[in-house]
């Protein structure tokens, strides 16, 4: 059984991504999601969405960019 809850951070990388997704209408890129964040480093980022796609709130295509897509919000994932 997966553990669904979320840490802090990853809280804010999903939030992040879904407000991204909802001004732009595509997903953002790693780099986007770190210059938001304010974040120096891109392998942070990365961990927290490999995390993320674990515990089934986002997919993606394996070296296609922005193909980042959600599964379920926060909201829902958490109830």
């Amino acid at each position: 059984m997966h553990n669904y809850l979320l840490t802090k951070a990853q809280k804010r990388v999903l939030n992040e991504i879904a407000l991204y997704i909802e001004e732009k209408n595509y997903p953002p890129a790693i780099r986007g999601i770190c210059e938001r964040l304010n974040l120096a480093s891109s392998s942070t980022v990365k961990g927290h969405l490999d995390s993320l796609k674990e515990k089934g709130y986002l997919t993606w295509k394996e070296g296609k960019p922005r193909t980042l897509r959600m599964l379920i919000s926060i909201e829902k994932k958490q109830k």
